[in-house]
Protein backbone atom coordinates (compact mmCIF):
# COMPACT_ATOMS: atom_id res chain seq x y z
CA UNK A 1 0.00 0.00 0.00
CA UNK A 2 1.24 3.08 -1.27
CA UNK A 3 1.06 6.85 1.36
CA UNK A 4 -0.75 8.97 -0.08
CA UNK A 5 0.00 11.53 1.92
CA UNK A 6 0.77 12.65 6.05
CA UNK A 7 -1.46 14.67 7.89
CA UNK A 8 -0.39 18.27 7.95
CA UNK A 9 0.01 18.33 12.00
CA UNK A 10 2.30 15.18 11.71
CA UNK A 11 4.49 16.83 8.58
CA UNK A 12 4.93 19.46 10.63
CA UNK A 13 5.88 17.97 13.83
CA UNK A 14 8.68 15.99 11.87
CA UNK A 15 9.94 19.10 10.34
CA UNK A 16 10.36 20.80 13.57
CA UNK A 17 11.79 18.17 15.19
CA UNK A 18 14.59 18.66 12.50
CA UNK A 19 14.69 22.13 12.66
CA UNK A 20 14.37 22.77 16.31
CA UNK A 21 11.60 25.22 15.49
CA UNK A 22 11.10 25.75 19.40
CA UNK A 23 14.10 26.20 20.55
CA UNK A 24 16.24 26.19 17.61
CA UNK A 25 19.47 24.49 16.24
CA UNK A 26 23.01 24.06 14.80
CA UNK A 27 24.13 23.63 11.33
CA UNK A 28 27.30 21.25 10.42
CA UNK A 29 28.37 20.98 7.08
CA UNK A 30 29.12 18.36 5.18
CA UNK A 31 31.01 17.01 2.02
CA UNK A 32 28.39 13.91 0.86
CA UNK A 33 25.74 12.29 2.66
CA UNK A 34 25.85 12.35 6.65
CA UNK A 35 24.42 9.33 7.50
CA UNK A 36 21.71 7.98 10.08
CA UNK A 37 23.96 9.66 13.09
CA UNK A 38 25.76 12.49 11.32
CA UNK A 39 29.11 11.13 11.54
CA UNK A 40 29.95 10.09 7.89
CA UNK A 41 31.18 12.72 5.54
CA UNK A 42 31.71 15.56 7.71
CA UNK A 43 33.37 18.47 6.30
CA UNK A 44 37.07 19.25 7.28
CA UNK A 45 35.68 21.73 9.75
CA UNK A 46 33.20 20.78 12.11
CA UNK A 47 32.36 23.60 13.28
CA UNK A 48 28.24 24.31 14.00
CA UNK A 49 26.55 27.50 13.48
CA UNK A 50 23.16 28.36 14.97
CA UNK A 51 20.11 28.57 12.83
CA UNK A 52 16.95 29.74 13.19
CA UNK A 53 13.40 28.13 11.82
CA UNK A 54 9.88 29.42 12.58
CA UNK A 55 7.30 26.90 13.30
CA UNK A 56 6.17 24.20 10.38
CA UNK A 57 3.46 24.93 8.38
CA UNK A 58 1.82 22.92 5.97
CA UNK A 59 4.91 20.32 6.48
CA UNK A 60 7.61 23.29 5.39
CA UNK A 61 9.72 25.59 7.01
CA UNK A 62 12.01 28.68 5.64
CA UNK A 63 14.95 29.43 7.58
CA UNK A 64 15.10 32.70 9.05
CA UNK A 65 17.86 35.42 9.51
CA UNK A 66 21.58 34.37 7.98
CA UNK A 67 24.06 32.30 9.80
CA UNK A 68 27.42 33.01 8.92
CA UNK A 69 31.36 31.46 9.34
CA UNK A 70 32.93 34.29 9.55
CA UNK A 71 36.12 32.41 8.28
CA UNK A 72 36.31 28.68 6.70
CA UNK A 73 38.83 26.28 8.37
CA UNK A 74 38.14 22.90 6.71
CA UNK A 75 40.58 23.32 4.09
CA UNK A 76 39.01 23.20 -0.03
CA UNK A 77 36.18 21.20 -0.68
CA UNK A 78 32.46 20.93 -1.81
CA UNK A 79 30.05 21.31 0.49
CA UNK A 80 26.65 19.31 -0.55
CA UNK A 81 24.56 18.41 2.78
CA UNK A 82 24.03 20.00 6.10
CA UNK A 83 23.10 18.11 8.87
CA UNK A 84 20.87 19.94 12.14
CA UNK A 85 22.16 19.00 16.08
CA UNK A 86 20.34 20.22 19.33
CA UNK A 87 23.86 21.66 20.34
CA UNK A 88 26.88 22.92 19.10
CA UNK A 89 29.32 20.43 20.12
CA UNK A 90 28.09 16.45 21.35
CA UNK A 91 24.25 17.06 21.39
CA UNK A 92 21.27 15.44 19.22
CA UNK A 93 21.78 14.67 15.23
CA UNK A 94 18.09 15.31 14.20
CA UNK A 95 18.33 15.14 10.61
CA UNK A 96 20.04 16.52 7.39
CA UNK A 97 19.26 18.35 4.21
CA UNK A 98 20.87 18.45 0.95
CA UNK A 99 21.70 22.05 -1.02
CA UNK A 100 20.51 22.90 -4.01
CA UNK A 101 23.47 24.09 -5.10
CA UNK A 102 26.93 22.76 -3.81
CA UNK A 103 29.74 25.15 -2.67
CA UNK A 104 33.35 24.81 -2.96
CA UNK A 105 34.85 26.62 -0.19
CA UNK A 106 39.03 26.94 0.70
CA UNK A 107 40.06 28.17 4.35
CA UNK A 108 39.36 31.88 4.84
CA UNK A 109 36.49 31.98 3.05
CA UNK A 110 33.14 33.88 4.46
CA UNK A 111 29.90 31.11 4.48
CA UNK A 112 26.76 32.93 4.77
CA UNK A 113 23.97 30.47 4.99
CA UNK A 114 20.29 31.83 4.49
CA UNK A 115 17.12 30.06 2.80
CA UNK A 116 17.33 26.81 4.08
CA UNK A 117 14.12 24.42 3.52
CA UNK A 118 13.35 21.95 5.11
CA UNK A 119 10.30 19.90 3.88
CA UNK A 120 8.14 16.87 4.92
CA UNK A 121 5.79 15.28 2.28
CA UNK A 122 3.83 14.42 0.50
CA UNK A 123 1.18 15.97 2.65
CA UNK A 124 -2.60 14.47 2.36
CA UNK A 125 -4.95 16.85 1.27
CA UNK A 126 -7.91 17.89 2.17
Amino acid sequence: MAVVGISASNANAAVDSVTGAAGGGYLQQYVGVPGAAGTDNQAGSTLRVAVTFPAASGGTATQTGTANIASWAGGSQTLTHGGFWSASTGGTFRGSITYTTPRSVTNGASIDIAGLIVTASPVAAN
